[in-house]
Protein backbone atom coordinates (compact mmCIF):
# COMPACT_ATOMS: atom_id res chain seq x y z
CA UNK A 1 0.00 0.00 0.00
CA UNK A 2 1.43 3.31 -1.46
CA UNK A 3 -0.23 5.23 1.84
CA UNK A 4 1.48 2.88 4.01
CA UNK A 5 4.98 3.20 2.33
CA UNK A 6 4.95 6.85 2.84
CA UNK A 7 3.84 6.88 6.52
CA UNK A 8 7.19 4.78 7.00
CA UNK A 9 9.47 7.34 5.56
CA UNK A 10 11.22 4.79 2.96
CA UNK A 11 10.05 7.43 0.10
CA UNK A 12 12.89 9.51 0.95
CA UNK A 13 14.20 11.86 3.91
CA UNK A 14 11.15 14.84 4.13
CA UNK A 15 8.59 12.71 2.23
CA UNK A 16 6.76 11.26 5.52
CA UNK A 17 3.97 11.89 6.96
CA UNK A 18 2.36 15.67 6.81
CA UNK A 19 3.72 16.71 3.70
CA UNK A 20 2.02 17.34 -0.05
CA UNK A 21 3.16 13.33 -1.05
CA UNK A 22 1.41 11.76 1.92
CA UNK A 23 -1.49 13.91 0.80
CA UNK A 24 -1.37 13.00 -2.90
CA UNK A 25 -1.15 8.85 -1.93
CA UNK A 26 -3.92 9.66 0.50
CA UNK A 27 -6.32 11.17 -2.23
CA UNK A 28 -4.94 8.58 -4.56
CA UNK A 29 -6.19 6.15 -1.56
CA UNK A 30 -9.63 7.26 -1.31
CA UNK A 31 -10.58 8.09 -4.78
CA UNK A 32 -8.68 4.61 -5.73
CA UNK A 33 -11.02 2.41 -3.72
CA UNK A 34 -14.34 3.09 -4.56
CA UNK A 35 -12.95 3.25 -8.32
CA UNK A 36 -11.80 -0.40 -7.86
CA UNK A 37 -14.79 -1.54 -6.65
CA UNK A 38 -17.22 0.10 -9.01
CA UNK A 39 -15.08 -0.62 -12.52
CA UNK A 40 -13.70 -4.29 -11.76
CA UNK A 41 -17.03 -6.05 -11.69
CA UNK A 42 -17.91 -3.75 -14.94
CA UNK A 43 -14.61 -4.81 -16.62
CA UNK A 44 -15.25 -8.07 -15.75
CA UNK A 45 -18.60 -8.32 -17.65
CA UNK A 46 -16.93 -6.68 -20.40
CA UNK A 47 -14.08 -9.15 -20.83
CA UNK A 48 -16.87 -12.33 -20.31
CA UNK A 49 -18.47 -10.08 -23.41
CA UNK A 50 -15.42 -9.77 -25.65
CA UNK A 51 -14.94 -13.41 -24.97
CA UNK A 52 -17.96 -14.93 -25.94
CA UNK A 53 -18.09 -12.89 -28.80
CA UNK A 54 -14.72 -13.57 -30.00
CA UNK A 55 -15.68 -17.20 -29.94
CA UNK A 56 -18.93 -17.04 -32.13
CA UNK A 57 -17.14 -15.26 -34.70
CA UNK A 58 -13.92 -17.57 -34.45
CA UNK A 59 -15.56 -19.53 -37.07
CA UNK A 60 -16.72 -16.71 -39.43
CA UNK A 61 -13.33 -15.86 -39.67
CA UNK A 62 -11.92 -19.42 -39.94
CA UNK A 63 -14.27 -19.38 -43.07
CA UNK A 64 -13.21 -16.24 -44.49
CA UNK A 65 -9.56 -16.41 -44.21
CA UNK A 66 -8.45 -20.53 -43.95
CA UNK A 67 -4.94 -20.50 -44.29
CA UNK A 68 -3.56 -17.03 -44.19
CA UNK A 69 -1.51 -15.85 -41.79
CA UNK A 70 -2.14 -12.15 -41.80
CA UNK A 71 -5.53 -11.68 -42.48
CA UNK A 72 -6.42 -8.08 -42.25
CA UNK A 73 -3.49 -7.19 -44.43
CA UNK A 74 -3.84 -9.71 -47.05
CA UNK A 75 -0.55 -11.64 -46.88
CA UNK A 76 -2.12 -15.26 -47.56
CA UNK A 77 -1.92 -16.65 -50.62
CA UNK A 78 -5.04 -18.67 -50.57
CA UNK A 79 -7.07 -16.32 -48.52
CA UNK A 80 -9.70 -13.60 -48.90
CA UNK A 81 -8.37 -10.47 -50.65
CA UNK A 82 -7.12 -7.63 -48.48
CA UNK A 83 -10.29 -5.60 -48.37
CA UNK A 84 -12.61 -8.30 -47.29
CA UNK A 85 -11.76 -8.26 -43.38
CA UNK A 86 -12.84 -4.13 -42.84
CA UNK A 87 -15.71 -5.01 -45.07
CA UNK A 88 -16.93 -7.35 -42.80
CA UNK A 89 -16.39 -5.22 -39.86
CA UNK A 90 -18.42 -2.31 -41.73
CA UNK A 91 -21.06 -4.74 -42.38
CA UNK A 92 -21.21 -5.66 -38.74
CA UNK A 93 -21.33 -2.09 -37.26
CA UNK A 94 -23.70 -1.15 -39.87
CA UNK A 95 -26.01 -4.13 -39.00
CA UNK A 96 -25.79 -3.72 -35.33
CA UNK A 97 -26.20 0.04 -35.71
CA UNK A 98 -29.69 -0.97 -37.43
CA UNK A 99 -30.75 -3.50 -34.45
CA UNK A 100 -30.28 -0.62 -31.80
CA UNK A 101 -31.99 1.95 -33.40
CA UNK A 102 -34.73 -0.79 -33.52
CA UNK A 103 -34.83 -1.69 -30.37
CA UNK A 104 -34.62 2.13 -29.24
CA UNK A 105 -37.97 3.27 -31.31
CA UNK A 106 -39.55 0.07 -29.74
CA UNK A 107 -38.94 0.83 -26.29
CA UNK A 108 -39.78 4.72 -27.02
CA UNK A 109 -43.06 3.93 -28.66
CA UNK A 110 -43.64 1.51 -25.66
CA UNK A 111 -42.56 3.85 -23.05
CA UNK A 112 -44.94 7.17 -24.70
CA UNK A 113 -47.98 4.46 -24.41
CA UNK A 114 -47.25 3.54 -20.85
CA UNK A 115 -46.97 7.56 -20.36
CA UNK A 116 -50.20 8.38 -22.17
CA UNK A 117 -52.26 5.30 -20.42
CA UNK A 118 -50.64 6.46 -16.87
CA UNK A 119 -51.49 9.93 -17.40
CA UNK A 120 -54.97 9.38 -18.52
CA UNK A 121 -55.40 7.35 -15.18
CA UNK A 122 -54.13 10.34 -13.55
CA UNK A 123 -56.72 12.72 -14.76
CA UNK A 124 -59.75 10.45 -14.69
CA UNK A 125 -58.86 9.82 -10.64
CA UNK A 126 -58.19 13.73 -10.19
CA UNK A 127 -61.18 14.77 -12.13
CA UNK A 128 -62.90 12.11 -9.91
CA UNK A 129 -61.18 13.58 -6.57
CA UNK A 130 -62.63 17.03 -8.15
CA UNK A 131 -65.93 15.99 -8.29
CA UNK A 132 -65.99 14.04 -5.09
CA UNK A 133 -65.31 16.69 -3.17
CA UNK A 134 -68.46 18.85 -5.27
CA UNK A 135 -70.90 15.35 -5.38
CA UNK A 136 -72.37 13.74 -1.79
CA UNK A 137 -72.57 10.72 -3.60
CA UNK A 138 -69.12 9.89 -4.30
CA UNK A 139 -68.78 6.45 -4.63
CA UNK A 140 -69.59 6.06 -8.55
CA UNK A 141 -66.64 8.49 -9.06
CA UNK A 142 -64.24 6.26 -7.35
CA UNK A 143 -65.71 3.48 -9.01
CA UNK A 144 -64.91 5.12 -13.03
CA UNK A 145 -61.57 6.43 -11.84
CA UNK A 146 -60.60 2.67 -10.21
CA UNK A 147 -61.83 1.49 -13.97
CA UNK A 148 -60.11 3.91 -15.73
CA UNK A 149 -57.34 2.99 -13.71
CA UNK A 150 -58.05 -1.05 -14.09
CA UNK A 151 -58.25 -0.46 -17.72
CA UNK A 152 -54.80 1.48 -17.89
CA UNK A 153 -53.46 -1.15 -16.17
CA UNK A 154 -54.46 -4.28 -17.85
CA UNK A 155 -53.65 -2.56 -20.97
CA UNK A 156 -49.90 -1.67 -19.63
CA UNK A 157 -49.71 -5.66 -18.23
CA UNK A 158 -49.87 -7.17 -21.41
CA UNK A 159 -47.31 -5.13 -22.17
CA UNK A 160 -44.91 -6.45 -19.50
CA UNK A 161 -46.37 -8.62 -17.10
CA UNK A 162 -45.59 -7.79 -13.51
CA UNK A 163 -44.60 -3.82 -13.74
CA UNK A 164 -48.21 -2.37 -13.24
CA UNK A 165 -48.60 -4.23 -9.62
CA UNK A 166 -44.93 -2.94 -8.44
CA UNK A 167 -46.60 0.44 -9.25
CA UNK A 168 -50.62 0.21 -7.73
CA UNK A 169 -48.26 -0.96 -4.93
CA UNK A 170 -46.02 1.96 -4.79
CA UNK A 171 -49.27 4.54 -5.19
CA UNK A 172 -50.98 2.90 -2.62
CA UNK A 173 -48.92 3.30 -0.01
CA UNK A 174 -47.43 6.70 -0.95
CA UNK A 175 -51.35 7.07 -0.24
CA UNK A 176 -52.19 5.28 2.87
CA UNK A 177 -50.62 8.57 5.14
CA UNK A 178 -53.55 10.68 3.26
CA UNK A 179 -56.52 8.05 3.48
CA UNK A 180 -56.00 7.99 7.00
CA UNK A 181 -55.87 11.67 7.83
CA UNK A 182 -59.09 12.04 5.90
CA UNK A 183 -60.12 9.69 7.88
CA UNK A 184 -59.55 11.10 10.91
CA UNK A 185 -60.60 14.45 9.74
CA UNK A 186 -64.10 12.81 8.98
CA UNK A 187 -64.14 11.04 12.64
CA UNK A 188 -63.63 14.87 14.25
CA UNK A 189 -66.09 16.45 12.32
CA UNK A 190 -68.28 13.49 13.08
CA UNK A 191 -68.06 13.84 17.09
Amino acid sequence: NAKKYVEKGLLGEGKGKKTVYHDAVVTGDTVGDPFKDTSGPSLNILIKLMSVMSLVLAPIFFIIYRNETEPFVGGGSEGADSWVGPVIGLIVIIILTIVVMFVQKSNDKFYADFKQKVNKAMAAASGADEENDDADDGDDVETKADDAAEEAAEEADEAEPGLIEKAVTAVEEAAEPEVEAEAETADAKAE
